[in-house]
């Protein structure tokens, strides 16, 4: 998810449910950045957390790059984020 406040990397069976309960809870627009199917989404995201620590702002928000999001597009099976 995106936010004017960073990317959210984080996991959820639901993802349309997931959504629309940050819609309610949080402040400020969100949009789905990416969706992808990971075997073991639990180690994929974190193993995601690990790599950019560094760059985490709060919980699972991170100040990544163009380039960084780029990179995690291209893990995972894509799933299309359409209605979400």
């Amino acid at each position: 998810m995106r936010s004017q406040y960073g990317v959210k990397i984080g996991k959820s069976v639901d993802v349309r449910s997931r959504t629309r309960l940050f819609a309610v809870k949080l402040p400020f627009p969100t949009t789905v950045e990416h969706y992808a199917w990971f075997d073991d989404y639990s180690f994929a995201e974190r193993d995601l957390h690990r790599k950019y620590h560094s760059k985490r702002l709060e919980g699972e928000w991170f100040d990544l790059s163009l380039d960084d999001v780029a990179h995690i597009k291209t893990l995972g099976r894509s799933v299309p984020v359409v209605g979400l």
